[in-house]
């Protein structure tokens, strides 16, 4: 954890938990597996009972993996983010079986239908914002690098107020 964040969390009672993932070679899905899930079950044995799992796109589904079994064992609540039901449908089976659990996993859910932008990060923003009135702790999953959007919510977050505790790891390259 970084100097500030560290400061940041010590005046704060609220925190958020980041949980990023770059495109993963498959050989390290196991081994970033394994380290997430050691690093979020700390987290839960620290007070986090929410997960919230920001837009996760097509390409990586690992952060919602680990979502749903740490859901399963720890009887967490599930809030999504997901991908658009038009986009879903028109996927191979596999692909659409997966997407179809996430949904039917999330406790609440909002897909970028519901919210029409211009981009990706304009649905981005907008869905995180909504999601600071949902819950007041959070682990968030995004695919892809930590991106501009990703840091405007988190200092948009920490004047609610709350804090951010980060895991982020570029080991998939």
């Amino acid at each position: 954890m970084y100097e500030y964040e560290k400061a940041v969390l010590s005046k704060s009672k609220h925190k958020i938990c980041g949980l990023w993932f770059c495109e993963i070679a498959d050989n390290k899905k196991e081994i970033i597996r394994e380290q997430a899930v050691d690093k979020i079950e700390n987290e839960i044995l620290n007070g986090r009972q929410t997960f919230a799992l920001p837009f996760l796109g097509f390409g990586n589904t690992l952060a919602f993996e680990i979502a749903m079994e740490l859901r399963n064992k720890h009887y967490l609540s599930l809030i999504g983010v997901l991908p658009y039901p038009s986009f879903i449908s028109s996927l191979p089976c596999p692909e659409k079986e997966f997407w179809q659990k996430a949904y039917a996993a999330t406790d609440w859910c909002i897909t970028a239908d519901q919210e029409p932008c211009q981009t990706r990060d304009e649905i981005y923003r907008k869905c995180a914002k909504g999601l600071v009135s949902a819950c007041k702790q959070f682990i968030i999953g995004y695919t892809g690098m930590p991106n501009m959007p990703t840091f405007e919510f988190i200092q948009a977050a920490q004047k609610e107020p709350l804090a951010f505790s980060g895991y982020i790891t570029d080991l998939g390259k």
